[in-house]
This record gives C-alpha cells, sequence and structure tokens, in this order.
C-alpha cells in the first residue's frame, strides 16, 4: 500500500512539474502591445496612411494583419503592417486593425479615429486626467443635452498620453460611456468611443453629432 501510494505522488509530482514547464515555456503566454499611428498626409491629401506599431510578445510569431476601415476603403497595403486608406469624401473614418498570431486571450485589435475634414461636430466638452466624480458632472451635462436631442449621436474621443500604455484612454473612454448608459439612460447606440491618437497629457474630448452628419 505504501509502495502504491508512493507511485502514486510521484507521478502527481511528475505530471506537476511537466505543467508547470509546458507553462513557462509556453511562447504564446507572452502578448504584445499593439497601437496604431497616423502617418503625415501626403501632398495630395487625398491618401491617409497607418501603421501598426507591435511592442513585444512572442518573438517567435510572425504576426499577421487584417485592416478594416469604416467608411472608406483600402487601396493598397491590406496584409501588411501598413495601409494606405482612400476616405473616399467622407468627414470622418475608423480604422482598425487585427494583429493574428498570438495567443487566444491577448489584446489583438488596436484602431484610430480620424476627422478628415473640419469639425462636423459640436465639441461639448474636452477636458483632461479628471478624477471620476468630476468627469460625473461634465458627463451629466453631456447625457442632459443628447437627452434633449434624441436623434443625434455623442461620441467620446479619447486621446493617450505618450507616457501611458496604449488601453488607459480607451478603458476611460468606456467607462465613461458605461455611466452614460447604466446611470444616465442613454441608448447605447447612441454613444461611441473613439480613438484619437495621441498627445502629450491624456484627454476626452465630448462631442455631439447631428443624425444627419454622424461620423461612422
Amino acid at each position: 500500500m505504501k509502495l502504491q501510494m508512493f507511485f502514486s505522488v510521484a507521478l502527481v509530482l511528475l505530471a506537476y512539474s511537466y505543467q508547470s514547464a509546458l507553462a513557462q515555456d509556453r511562447p504564446e503566454g507572452i502578448c504584445p502591445v499593439i497601437s496604431v499611428s497616423q502617418v503625415e498626409a501626403t501632398s495630395t491629401g487625398l491618401t491617409l496612411i497607418y501603421n501598426v506599431n507591435v511592442q513585444g510578445g512572442d518573438p517567435s510569431v510572425t504576426p499577421k494583419f487584417k485592416w478594416t476601415v469604416s467608411p472608406g476603403k483600402i487601396t493598397s497595403g491590406q496584409g501588411t503592417a501598413g495601409v494606405s486608406v482612400d476616405p473616399e469624401g467622407n468627414k470622418s473614418i475608423d480604422v482598425t486593425v487585427e494583429v493574428i498570431g498570438y495567443a487566444a486571450d491577448c489584446q489583438n485589435k488596436a484602431g484610430y479615429a480620424r476627422l478628415v475634414e473640419g469639425p462636423i461636430s459640436n465639441v461639448f466638452d474636452e477636458y483632461g486626467d479628471l478624477k471620476f466624480n468630476e468627469e460625473r458632472l461634465r458627463l451629466d451635462k453631456f447625457a442632459i443635452a443628447l437627452h434633449n436631442e434624441p436623434s443625434s449621436k455623442g461620441y467620446i474621443f479619447v486621446f493617450d498620453a505618450t507616457d501611458t500604455r496604449k488601453s488607459v484612454a480607451r478603458e476611460r473612454g468606456e467607462r465613461a460611456k458605461n455611466y452614460l448608459v447604466k446611470e444616465r439612460g442613454l441608448p447605447e447606440a447612441q454613444i461611441k468611443v473613439m480613438s484619437g491618437g495621441d498627445r502629450n497629457k491624456l484627454m476626452v474630448m465630448l462631442l455631439i453629432t447631428p443624425a444627419a452628419l454622424p461620423p461612422k
């Protein structure tokens, strides 16, 4: 009986050691940080160029890239780390890249939103890195304005600080949206969070767009 118990314990320890070794050697557990940036406009101003930056991650992975743009059209670069986009006359576009090849539990998407031509929305408010109690006061006024214009759209543009991780501003935007929907009773479809790229400091911009001119 003691001998049998010894072998049982030995097998459990061996299995645990093997699983631990696999966990330590498993490269897919290493997640990259993904961000999208826009290259300065070309001389014609008709083509927009976006690049994806992948920092860290499993060095043995050769990532693949799947770009989407809405609205507009990708004219070249699909499948590579950079694309050229024709906005097709649209005043705003939202570009997203999916990075394929890393572990399934890694965040594998990043996006970039841009107003191509002059503001088509009314800038309702803008502020920096406020405490949530202070931010809620701004969001309450934003909610009242949207309730008064039920056919309008509310946009929360978030701008990352260059010295913080790329998801901070997005998390702030989603927190603001959740507050507007769950606490202020706005329809989820009336609110959209969009990335505005990088600035020196984290910034949030609230916009209200008439139904006839919604950014997509």
